[in-house]
């Protein structure tokens, strides 16, 4: 074997989450990957806009009563069923005397 390939390893590879970020679609793939080695003043030129779309935004999270940070939907496990869609800017409602506890929101990604 040489040192930087793994043959014959399988994983589980997710492909789609469910609304509270737990996979509910997976599947077994054969690894395949090769070892990078970093090689001393050497390095990788990243283009003045980065390798991620600014566009579209990441996943993230936002505490209730706090402004929308990004138009889109979102969802809450304080209520079940809570997703909702919002504007940027809108304030985040919450669900006082929940089970969950603080109202914390999170933005459905795709």
């Amino acid at each position: 074997m040489e040192y930087g390939n793994v043959t014959g390893v399988w994983v589980r590879q997710g492909l789609t989450k469910d609304e509270y970020g737990d996979w509910e679609e997976e599947r077994d793939v054969l690894l395949t990957w090769t070892l990078i080695r970093r090689v001393p003043e050497r390095y990788i030129v990243v283009p003045p806009e980065g390798y991620y779309p600014k566009s579209q935004p990441r996943t993230c999270r936002v505490e209730a009563g706090q402004p929308c940070p990004h138009t889109g939907t979102w969802w809450t496990p304080a209520k079940p069923d809570a997703r909702q869609a919002f504007t940027q800017g809108e304030v985040m409602p919450d669900f006082l005397g929940s089970s969950y506890g603080a109202t914390t929101w999170y933005r459905k990604a795709g």
